[in-house]
């Protein structure tokens, strides 16, 4: 028999008569010595090791045993550190567990041309960084501003084609090592350039891609590879 308690203890009977407690608000009545064992088990947590059956027979609840080491209902706050694993999924490949009608040829295919100019992107958003922050001259002010907002702006455009890569079943780049070894995107120096030329690197970098997304296939509207629905 089961009976809603909210708030009541396991208590003891005696031997002939019923071991009763309470679980998650519940009220169990147990007749039998096997269902003592479990409720015991569920109710305090511990393992039956060193319990007396015959003490428990006779109705008597042994308590728990301070020198029993058990990591059973234990949690540790204590982060794992230092773990290493396989990867769940490749680079270069696509899940087949979305519901998707585009053929995987085509998923492969596209995340390629997608991951090219995400590395393509995330050049260019670290350009507009390195000209915010490297500037100078008469007109630092306004640069230093004007380069910060493209910065901001490309941030959301590399979000959003890292996403469609993920929506695509595919893995999308994201270390700075990955990025430098696929991207097709000139690397500048790392001292401070004269800002003609700063400027003259980010058209650059913007016509790349923009000739890149020329090339490809034309697609109808809210393709996912017509440039529009990538960049914005």
């Amino acid at each position: 028999m089961r009976k809603s308690l909210a708030g009541r203890v396991p208590q003891s009977t005696g031997s002939r008569g019923f071991f009763a407690g309470a679980i998650g608000g519940t009220l169990f009545q147990c007749h039998g010595i096997q269902e003592r064992v479990a409720i015991r088990t569920a109710v305090f947590g511990c393992p039956l090791v060193g319990i007396n059956i015959k003490n428990l027979q006779r109705g008597h609840m042994p308590k728990k045993d301070k020198n029993i080491a058990t990591n059973r209902g234990q949690v540790s706050a204590q982060p794992r550190l230092h773990q290493r694993a396989a990867e769940i999924q490749g680079y270069g490949t696509v899940s087949h567990m979305l519901p998707l009608d585009l053929e995987e040829p085509v998923r492969l295919e596209m995340t390629e041309q997608l991951n090219l100019l995400l590395a393509d992107t995330m050049t260019l958003r670290d350009l507009y960084k390195k000209s915010h922050w490297q500037v100078s001259g008469p007109t630092f002010y306004q640069l230093h501003l004007l380069f910060d907002k493209h910065y901001g702006e490309q941030v959301e455009i590399v979000d959003t084609i890292a996403e469609r890569i993920q929506l695509l079943g595919g893995v999308s780049l994201a270390m700075a090592a990955d990025v430098a070894e696929t991207t097709r995107i000139e690397r500048p120096p790392r001292g401070r350039e004269e800002v003609p030329v700063q400027i003259s690197r980010l058209i650059d970098a913007h016509q790349i891609i923009i000739g890149i997304a020329a090339r490809w296939p034309d697609a109808p509207p809210n393709s996912v590879t017509t440039a529009p629905t990538i960049w914005w």
